[in-house]
């Protein structure tokens, strides 16, 4: 599957799943945009390439929504999201949901 010319995020990118999908996605022609609550990747390797959000708190709405806006004004907007981040994500039973903020950032 092409995803030339689309953006797609990735939370929990530093983990090493999150890794993985980074560069499954930029390998099948991707922008994307690697979200972690870490300051820093312990080293860019796969990273090289995508454009990094360090120290991301996508546990709360506000800074989930800030995040969303902010890679889709830096990007040119999203066309999807992996979500890779125990944060914000039902396995800790949180209300709050990362990809819950993507409906609203349209694509292009």
């Amino acid at each position: 599957m092409s995803l030339s010319g689309k953006t797609i995020v990735v939370t929990g990118a530093f983990g090493s799943l999150g890794k993985a999908v980074v560069q499954a996605a930029m390998l099948a022609g991707a922008r994307v945009a690697a979200v972690d609550q870490s300051s820093e990747p312990p080293s860019l390797g796969v990273l090289q390439g995508a454009r990094l959000y360090p120290l991301a708190d996508i546990g709360s709405s506000a800074s989930a929504t800030s995040i969303v806006d902010r890679i889709a004004s830096d990007l040119g907007g999203i066309h999807g999201a992996a979500s890779t981040s125990a944060a914000g994500s039902p396995l800790n039973n949180s209300p709050t949901s990362f990809c819950s903020c993507y409906p609203t950032r349209r694509r292009p």
